[in-house]
């Protein structure tokens, strides 16, 4: 009898662990979708300017976009597609995809993080110089640590491709997943304390304070945000819980990387526009119409004293 319940407790407890896991996948995908219906017409908006499309662009397409799609595969991927039998199983194939869209949008949500910075200390070549340094060896170090997560995800959760799976490779994936996250971690950390720093010493310029407090105020909600998420991933990855656990926080991390990329983007830009309507909208001295008399000539004075 004993067993029985042992059996029943054990069966509950897992499917409470696969709705929370599930949960977690569904959650991300319904939380893009609303903010992007929210943020719809800003997005036509900034798509249908007659700006020339910059790397912006191509930051803000892929930070938007690429959440979407990693959520949707972690929900395709978790109907029990690895349960299949692995000629017909898309279950690598799928991980693998959804795992590249994933780091892709996270490099690209730090990609605007980095263009926001320059913009904001666009006055200290030093500054830039620096913080463009930390973003390049902090980007390789995240592209080979989601090069070895990429490989030996795929094969952990597919675990019909290879069932001689080892502690091991367990291992390796954690700390390789663990380093990219220590790596966004540190540059979201710079970014921080760089923003905070030029906050401190913000100019007094009455027609660019209103656009340097929007970026000062959304690099900090930014960063903070994606640092704390960052953190969050960490704990999940060193806390000792089950495989299935470690990655549940990945997709919601980087929707909120995309939403917040988004939403700043879209409120800066808003702050730009308002500041040319500032400008615009100041009055102007209205043209004076007096006229002064040409001076005379020495031979017309000469004249007029004959003349006298």
């Amino acid at each position: 009898m004993s067993l029985m319940l042992r059996f029943e407790h054990a069966l509950i407890e897992s499917q409470a662990q696969q709705d929370v896991i599930e949960y977690f996948r569904v959650a991300p995908l319904a939380l893009w979708v609303y903010d992007y219906l929210l943020t719809l017409g800003d997005e036509v908006h900034l798509m249908t300017s007659n700006e020339k499309w910059s790397i912006t662009h191509l930051l803000f397409i892929s930070a938007r976009y690429f959440p979407a799609i990693v959520c949707a595969s972690a929900i395709y991927s978790g109907q029990g597609l690895h349960s299949l039998p692995h000629p017909f199983s898309p279950c690598v194939t799928l991980y693998q995809v959804a795992e590249t869209f994933m780091y892709v949008g996270m490099g690209a949500a730090e990609g605007l993080l980095l263009v926001r910075t320059l913009v904001l200390w666009h006055h200290s070549s030093h500054v830039k110089n620096f913080i463009v340094s930390i973003f390049v060896v902090v980007s390789l170090s995240m592209l080979i640590c989601a090069i070895i997560s990429i490989a030996l995800r795929s094969k952990i959760v597919c675990a019909e491709v290879s069932p001689t799976n080892t502690p091991q490779d367990v291992a390796i994936w954690v700390q390789s997943t663990t380093a990219l996250f220590y790596g966004s971690l540190a540059f979201e950390f710079v970014v921080l304390c760089f923003t905070i720093l030029h906050g401190l010493r913000a100019a007094r310029d009455p027609f660019s304070a209103r656009l340097a407090s929007a970026l000062n105020q959304g690099n900090l909600v930014y960063a903070a945000s994606m640092l704390v998420s960052s953190a969050a991933n960490i704990v999940f990855f060193l806390l000792p819980l089950e495989v299935a656990w470690n990655g549940m926080l990945a997709p919601l991390q980087t929707v909120l990387h995309g939403v917040l990329a988004s939403r700043i983007l879209f409120a800066l830009r808003a702050k730009v526009r308002a500041s040319e309507d500032d400008i615009a909208s100041l009055p102007i001295a209205p043209t004076s119409r007096m006229r002064f008399a040409c001076a005379s000539s020495p031979a017309e004075s000469s004249s007029n004293v004959d003349a006298g």
